[in-house]
């Protein structure tokens, strides 16, 4: 009765620990470890540089897992790299893309020299200033990203004309995008006169240059927009075109006030 006990006690921690040590495929791996992009990874699994228990794969979708397997890249243990977080205020006229074939000025371009293996979260247009996003950490830049839409981003923008009352709350209540209403937003007036209405907006989603479209459908051109804030991260008074650490604080309460728009 006893060895039986013991096995159903290590049973039950088996079941308990499984989804912590859930395989995925190598290039995920190489990805989520923060050393290069998910493409990167494939290309570097395809050109052999990756050995699953002392064998050469080529298979990107191999399923492994670090604590379960010797997976060694270039010769060497496959280690998560420094995790890296980071705010930019980005300028007007810069791509959120790491290279562009007609020469436009990117992001990237403004990053520290230690943060080259980072990724934007999510995208600003170019016409679009202000908090963007880098980091390595897979998970971290999910939690901003994952179509739960539980994270707030704030901006500030600046409307031609004076905004109709009536054209605000319909903001607010959603339009028709891509045959899918928005989620519910706010906004705030800031500053309204005859010739531009500034506002401040709050969304949970992230859809394609959302808010420059949800005002075109309204009738209203976006002259000016600025991010001012992700969640708990904010803007603040970081200069144009410099990035600042993320901290501790900021990470660990990123979902702190979710679902605050009703």
């Amino acid at each position: 009765m006893k060895s039986r006990g013991r096995h159903d006690a290590r049973k039950k921690e088996s079941s308990r620990l499984e989804p912590e040590l859930k395989r995925h495929g190598l290039a995920r791996w190489l990805s989520k470890f923060g050393l290069m992009s998910r493409t990167e990874a494939e290309q570097c699994v395809l050109q052999g540089r990756v050995a699953l228990n002392g064998k050469i794969t080529k298979d990107p979708e191999r399923a492994a897992h670090p604590e379960l397997d010797r997976i060694l890249l270039d010769g060497r243990p496959l280690k998560p790299a420094r995790r890296i977080y980071l705010a930019m205020n980005k300028p007007e006229g810069y791509i959120t893309t790491s290279q562009d074939p007609a020469g436009r000025r990117t992001a990237y371009e403004l990053l520290p020299p230690n943060a080259a293996r980072t990724q934007a979260v999510g995208r600003l247009d170019a016409d679009t200033s202000g908090l963007l996003i880098f980091t390595n950490d897979t998970e971290f830049a999910a939690r901003i990203t994952d179509g739960k839409g539980d994270v707030e981003k704030v901006y500030v923008a600046r409307l031609r004309g004076r905004l109709d009352p009536r054209d605000r709350l319909r903001f607010e209540r959603g339009v028709e995008l891509d045959g899918q209403m928005t989620r519910a937003a706010r906004c705030n007036l800031l500053e309204s006169g005859e010739e531009s209405t500034c506002v401040e907006l709050t969304i949970l989603e992230g859809r394609n240059r959302q808010i420059r479209r949800m005002w075109e459908i309204l009738g209203y051109a976006v002259l000016e927009l600025q991010r001012v804030r992700v969640g708990p991260i904010s803007l603040g008074n970081l200069a144009v075109g410099r990035t600042r650490p993320i901290s501790e604080y900021e990470r660990a309460t990123l979902t702190v006030n979710l679902r605050q728009i009703r």
